[in-house]
Order: C-alpha cells, then structure tokens, then sequence
C-alpha cells in the first residue's frame, strides 16, 4: 500500500517553508464572501416571491452565478493572502475554470433551498451541495 502514503519514512523532507498572510486581503477575503452569503439570501427571496417559472430561472441564474463567484473569489483572495518564500503562479484557464463547480454547487443549494416552505432535511441538502 505504498501508494496511499504521501511520504516515505527513509525520504529527506527538507526544512519546511515558513509564510504568512496578509491581514488586509484576509478580511477582503472574509467581506467576499459575507457579501456573496447576503446576496445569496436575498436572491432566495426573489425566487420564492417570482410567479412565473421564467422569472425564477432567471434569479436561479444570477443567484448561482453571484454566489458561485463570491464563493469562488473569497478562496482565491485567501490564496492571494498567503505569501510563501518561492515564487507561485497560476495558469489564468484553469483559474477561471475553478469557478464553473462553485457556480455549479450554488446552483444546486439555491435551487433546493428557495422553496416556499423548507424542511429541515431540504436544509440540509442544500447545505452539502454548496459544501
């Protein structure tokens, strides 16, 4: 079962690299995504109020893509945050591509969650699908 282990007991780790964060983008960090939470509650509301099936796919839409993108950018500011001793850079596609499952699962909590009258297993649900 040597493929299940990350390192090995005779491999030399090495000195480990010391970092930090910067306290001004982690609290831009922690205001993403309190403002991308508040817009996914208020969004909630205007889906269960729409009358018209065209309406509610419509604030689905830009709730999930709102949230989505608020998810999406308060992980990536907390990764801009943490400086390491070695220089980092990211591929600006793949980037961009990792918010389509943060869309995606916002989509699918929103759709569960905005629903006139919500149980608690719905809740719940909705819970793990935007984990």
């Amino acid at each position: 079962m040597q493929f299940w282990r990350l390192t090995t007991v005779s491999r030399e780790l090495g000195t480990p690299l010391q970092g930090h964060y910067d306290p001004l983008l982690v609290v831009l960090s922690v205001f993403i995504a309190s403002l991308a939470g508040f817009v996914a509650l208020s969004v909630s509301d205007r889906i269960i109020a729409s009358e018209s099936r065209f309406n509610r796919w419509c604030w689905l839409s830009f709730g999930s893509i709102a949230m989505g993108t608020g998810v999406w950018a308060m992980h990536f500011s907390g990764m801009l945050a943490y400086s390491l001793p070695i220089d980092v850079k990211y591929n600006l596609t793949v980037t961009m591509l990792s918010a389509v499952p943060a869309v995606i699962g916002s989509g699918a909590a929103l759709y569960t969650m905005a629903e006139s009258s919500i149980d608690w297993r719905s809740l719940q649900v909705g819970a793990f699908l935007m984990a």
